[in-house]
């Protein structure tokens, strides 16, 4: 994988005349937060294409913006919307300590953030503590993506692919 075998990649959009993507991992960790003015689609998933397999797309509306739709159906990503739009403080909470350098890029790795809050955690959480080192990126990744633990073993410890 481009992406080094974390095999769950989050990407966090705020599009508009300013565009920024935050990508996190599925250790919730940032990978990347870049933001541009006019980001065409085409340059911005040039910018993703080294990130792949992308899995979530992340938006902090509810609904989700025209952009964050066409980005997910392009990637055949799970679109995540948060259960209501994501407000100013819950934004700037958030992405305290994430380095945004503005407003952009803080509100895409907000909605990043939220999705590994919702989607991943608490799986991942248990999967370290029951599996210990056995809880691989790939084995996660299939966990996360819906399939149980004792069959993401299996397969990923035979060499399969989930």
């Amino acid at each position: 994988m481009a992406n080094g075998g974390v095999g769950l990649i989050i990407v966090g959009l705020d599009s508009g005349a300013w565009t920024a993507v935050a990508v996190i991992d599925l250790d919730g960790k940032l990978v990347a937060l870049q933001s541009r003015k006019h980001w065409t689609h085409a340059d911005l998933s040039a910018f993703l294409t080294p990130f792949c397999p992308i899995t979530i797309i992340a938006s902090d509306r509810n609904p989700p913006s025209h952009a964050a739709r066409k980005m997910a159906a392009s990637y055949s990503a799970r679109l995540f919307r948060p259960s209501h739009s994501l407000g100013v403080h819950e934004k700037v909470h958030a992405a305290r300590l994430c380095g945004a350098k503005n407003a952009h890029e803080r509100d895409a790795y907000a909605a990043a953030k939220k999705a590994f809050d919702v989607v991943c955690s608490n799986k991942v959480r248990n999967l370290d503590r029951r599996l210990g080192e056995r809880a691989t990126q790939a084995v996660k990744a299939a966990v996360v993506l819906g399939m149980r633990s004792d069959q993401a073993l299996e397969a990923i410890g035979s060499g399969g692919s989930f």
